[in-house]
C-alpha cells in the first residue's frame, strides 16, 4: 500500500463505501438504484429514520444540476424548500 498515491487511496476508500452501501440492495428493507449519474440507496428502516436514504457518486451535468437535484430529492419524497 505504500506505493499507492493519495488519489488512489481516496478512490479506494470511496469505492469501498459505494460498494458497502450498494450492497444494501440485497436487503428486503432497501432498494438501490445504481445509475450512471448517481447511486441512490433507499431504505425503510424506521430506526435509522434520519439515515434512510443516501446519494453517492453524483456526477451531474452543470447545465441540468438544479433539475437533477430536484428530481433526486423528489425520488426520496423530499422538497428543498
Amino acid at each position: 500500500m505504500a506505493d499507492w498515491s493519495e488519489k488512489q487511496l481516496i478512490e479506494a476508500i470511496e469505492t469501498n463505501r459505494f460498494q458497502a452501501f450498494g450492497s444494501l440492495g440485497q436487503s428486503p428493507y432497501a432498494d438501490v438504484q445504481d445509475e450512471a449519474e448517481m447511486l441512490k440507496v433507499f431504505t425503510n428502516i424506521t430506526v435509522l429514520s434520519p439515515l434512510c436514504g443516501w446519494i453517492f457518486r453524483a456526477n451531474l451535468p452543470v447545465k441540468e444540476i438544479e433539475r437533477k437535484i430536484d428530481q433526486a430529492l423528489n425520488d426520496f419524497g423530499l422538497n428543498r424548500f
